[in-house]
């Protein structure tokens, strides 16, 4: 990889793919440091943008990732991964209705996400209080099941929306 970056080195790949691998290798922060560099030559690289977001999501740098997952969203990544990332950042950052384009687009293609079923229905029920409709994707989530450790959030997420409808 060394030696790929050092005879092209304006190559917005070479840095993103190299970001893949330190991540792999557990080099966070160096992997930061690629995907940077990968969006510095070429700020569309929209490998590097959806995975410098999803550090930033995980690091709960909502405002950062919003922006990057935003260029990997115009570039045309739809990975439910990444419309997972971008909405749960649009959700911090008070977007609500992006936000839930974002999902409503993840579930297109992957229905049964988890991650995607428990984070809409986190935006439904305590952000925007559509309790009905919150209470449709808790019941999916319950059939597919939820994400590790999500069964009491999920319980109490359930009682909010039936109250909230009542």
């Amino acid at each position: 990889m060394g030696k790929a970056i050092s005879s092209s080195p304006k190559t917005a790949e070479l840095y993103s793919n190299l970001g893949i691998v330190q991540l792999a290798q557990n080099e966070r922060r160096d992997a930061v440091k690629s995907f940077r560099k990968a969006l510095d030559i070429n700020n569309d690289e929209a490998v590097a943008a959806a995975n410098l977001g999803a550090i930033y999501v995980q690091e709960r740098d909502f405002a950062k990732a919003g922006v990057v997952l935003e260029t990997a969203y115009r570039k045309g990544v739809r990975d439910p991964r990444v419309l997972n990332n971008y909405g749960i950042a649009l959700t911090a950052q008070g977007k609500l209705d992006r936000a839930e384009e974002m999902y409503k687009a993840a579930l297109k293609d992957s229905g049964n996400n988890k991650e995607v079923l428990f984070n809409y229905a986190i935006l439904l029920v305590d952000h925007m209080q559509k309790y009905q409709d919150g209470l449709e994707v808790i019941n999916r989530l319950k059939f597919v099941g939820g994400p590790a450790d999500s069964r009491n959030r999920i319980i109490a997420l359930e009682n909010k929306a039936k109250a909230g409808i009542k």
